[in-house]
């Protein structure tokens, strides 16, 4: 049995993929290189259909290294004369005479397929013109801090995203669009209002449709929490989105919010927790909700247990609650992100918990 061509195009994809990606091997000639793949992608118009296909897929996937990213216009430049180039792109003219190529370089084509060749060389020019808005749509940049680092990213529409301590996004612009996703961690998001291109976050399980705002997103283990400071934002679970109906919020008595099955628009000083297919709606201190851009933890009644994990994202000193106790008991206060001896001193004050060294780390527990 025949293997499949399709698929061993795509084997072909990807090797080309790596190859790429790394550039250049010790003895090998770069411009070689580049001057096979663009021999091969100019065999069939499927070779650089599957190409594109495999760098969609690796970027959504993200497996493709931001700073080392395919640039398909500077392996363009290196067909020269054999192609035309697109309004709207960089590509430079042909040179008016242009220098004769290796015979190694393009396949020689009998007489009677020069008709054949040129239908194909066309068809391959507006897939490739077809390519550089693929390629742009595609276009994915990750920002990310690592413990204890915050960054403050300015996007091409002139928006802002303050990414807190280990935390990761990524940003894919379009003209049709400008898409967020949060992977992990927190972030402050102040945008830029484009009416033509809506801004969307989406974090978990929860979709973040932006109507000119700034507000406040952070994933937790299953939950995706968003704060309004300014503005209005439009907040759905992934599964409803796309669901226009809207039966209206439910009461809920535990929390004093709402709870809703369908989308809900936020407005300054409201929060959701999105948790799987319900949204929980309350009022939010929004001081507190940002209150990481400086560097300021605050707890309100806070089980000791989740304090501990608060100061565990900003610093490689671990503090460990142990007993259910301990992780019960409740905290109130202001700390600074940065001094988790801060939490160490504050339990050692406390009678009924007791401190102890784990080598650079601590350990807290009920007395």
């Amino acid at each position: 049995m025949s293997a499949d061509p399709t698929r061993e195009i795509g084997l072909q994809a990807s090797r080309w993929l790596l190859r790429l990606q790394d550039g250049a091997q010790p003895g090998e000639n770069e411009r070689e290189l580049n001057a096979a793949f663009l021999q091969w992608l100019q065999a069939s118009a499927q070779h650089l259909h599957v190409f594109l296909e495999t760098v969609q897929t690796w970027r959504l996937m993200g497996t493709m290294d931001p700073e080392r990213a395919l640039q398909v216009e500077s392996l363009l430049r290196n067909l020269d004369a054999d192609v035309i180039a697109m309004p709207g792109t960089a590509l430079r003219a042909a040179p008016a005479n242009p220098p004769r190529r290796p015979s190694t370089s393009m396949p020689h084509l009998p007489r009677r397929n020069v008709h054949r060749g040129m239908f194909a060389a066309a068809a391959l020019l507006l897939l490739i013109s077809g390519a550089w808005l693929a390629m742009d749509t595609l276009d994915v940049r990750n920002y990310s801090t690592d413990i204890g680092e915050q960054r403050t990213c300015k996007l091409d529409d002139g928006s802002f995203i303050y990414l807190n301590t280990d935390s990761q996004v990524q940003v894919r612009f379009s003209d049709q669009g400008r898409q967020v996703r949060l992977t992990r961690g927190e972030a402050l998001f102040a945008v830029e209002r484009d009416s033509r291109r809506p801004f969307i976050v989406e974090a978990g399980n929860a979709s973040i449709r932006v109507l000119g705002t700034r507000f406040n997103v952070r994933r937790r283990p299953g939950q995706t929490e968003i704060a309004v400071v300014e503005g209005r934002v439009h907040v759905a679970t992934m599964d409803a989105r796309h669901n226009d109906a809207d039966p209206g919020p439910a009461p809920d008595s535990t929390t004093g919010g709402t709870i809703a099955p369908q989308p809900v628009e936020l407005t300054a000083g409201e929060r959701a927790l999105v948790d799987k297919g319900r949204i929980e709606r309350a009022h939010t201190d929004t001081v507190t909700a940002v209150a990481w851009r400086t560097r300021r933890l605050v707890f309100t009644d806070t089980p000791l247990a989740e304090v501990a994990a608060e100061f565990n994202r900003y610093n490689r000193t671990r503090i460990r609650v142990e007993g259910e106790a301990a992780a019960s008991r409740q905290l109130t206060g202001i700390f600074d992100a940065d001094r988790p001896k801060a939490l160490i001193l504050y339990a050692m004050k406390d009678e009924t918990l007791v401190v102890s060294p784990d080598g650079d780390h601590w350990v807290i527990g009920a007395r």
